[in-house]
């Protein structure tokens, strides 16, 4: 599999958490008129800069855990946190604060 299409698939994954942690249960809410919002140039702004940033590391993520096939890639993606959340646990007894 080409870098390009296991970026791609990394960035489909990330783009399919997206709309299932937050997409769905916005539309829920705004079916039932509880969202208020005006976009303004931050507002829109703050939100592109966010879903930039998702999108890019969920592309990146299969190439971390070296994702051999599409699916696997797509998968990679759609669970980008838990990826880089192992790479950056830092380790028992570590400087953190944790035990």
């Amino acid at each position: 599999m080409s870098p390009w299409t296991k970026g791609a698939a990394g960035s489909v994954g990330a783009a399919l958490w997206i709309i299932l942690v937050y997409g769905l249960p916005l539309a829920f809410k705004a079916t039932k008129g509880e969202v208020i919002w005006t976009a303004t140039k931050q507002t829109v702004l703050g939100l592109i800069g966010v879903l930039v940033f998702a999108l890019l590391l969920g592309g990146a993520a299969p190439f971390l855990v070296d994702a051999t096939s599409f699916k696997e890639a797509l998968a990679e993606g759609l669970g980008w946190q838990g990826v880089f959340g192992q790479i950056m646990k830092f380790p028992s007894g570590g400087g953190d604060g944790g035990g």
